[in-house]
């Protein structure tokens, strides 16, 4: 099956925050381009709703092995899916910046790079 991804995605497993709606979620990024991001969130069965298609985000990479300062990016739910177990939920959440910064650009080369020594 082909990607039609205008770009491509690199698998990386960075700890994040994501935000909406003044609701806080942990979360782990999956795997990340220039144009937008997969990202898995977790939240208790009752206590938070997790945002929408088309919700306005804030994501926050805070892994400090990777980043010496956290990289807040923003963008739009443009893909959900959503999994449940008798007290949690699991969701992953496809997002599409708003134009990234270019700290984010030298975020992925550097990744890239060091994904191809390993």
């Amino acid at each position: 099956m082909q990607d039609k991804r205008k770009q491509s995605r690199l698998i990386v497993n960075i700890n994040c925050r994501l935000e909406s709606y003044n609701k806080e979620y942990e979360a782990l990024l999956l795997d990340l381009s220039c144009g937008g991001a997969l990202i898995s969130a977790t939240a208790h069965l009752y206590e938070k709703e997790f945002p929408v298609l088309g919700s306005k985000v804030s994501i926050t990479l805070v892994d400090e092995n990777i980043l010496k300062t956290p990289l807040t990016l923003k963008g739009t739910v443009i893909r959900i899916s959503i999994g449940e177990s008798p007290f949690w939920k699991l969701g992953k959440f496809g997002i599409e910046f708003e134009g990234p910064p270019l700290a984010l650009t030298r975020l992925i080369s550097v990744l890239s790079k060091l994904k191809s020594k390993v």
